[in-house]
């Protein structure tokens, strides 16, 4: 997102972006943090043994302008997200019986990367997170 790579460390993405990302409380694994000054909605989040990040969370009611490199926002359609992302979507229940599409793109230089889109009831993405899989569950790090 932006000038923002996964795998970046914490020190190098507030170089990138020109702000601070303060540290937080987190999970065993990893830490969601803010960007200071920066957009509420979003979330950064970095693993705790190399301080490197690992996932992008857009939260819902985010500005389109924060968006995938394809331009899918939040707001964007389930169609929309079909459409762009053509083959390489599945379509799952989470836990809350909601329904989540995962592009798992196969272009080697994603290595295995994923964005998974939580869709609204009405069809429209509420939010989604982008990076390493298992780091790409939308619960905050600690929660269960």
């Amino acid at each position: 997102m932006g000038p923002l790579r996964i795998g970046m460390s914490r020190e190098a993405a507030e170089q990138a972006i020109g702000a601070r990302i303060p540290d937080g409380p987190g999970g065993p694994e990893c830490r969601d943090l803010g960007v200071e000054g920066g957009p509420q909605n979003l979330s950064l989040r970095f693993s705790n043994g190399d301080d490197r990040l690992v996932a992008i969370f857009v939260l819902s009611s985010t500005p389109a302008s924060l968006a995938t490199a394809s331009g899918v926002h939040v707001g964007s359609t389930r169609e929309e997200v079909l459409a762009t992302y053509d083959g390489e979507v599945t379509s799952s229940q989470d836990n809350s019986g909601s329904e989540e599409l995962v592009f798992a793109p196969r272009l080697a230089k994603f290595h295995g990367r994923v964005i998974t889109f939580q869709m609204n009831d009405d069809g429209t993405v509420a939010s989604f997170l982008a990076g390493e899989p298992r780091f790409t569950d939308p619960l905050p790090c600690g929660s269960d």
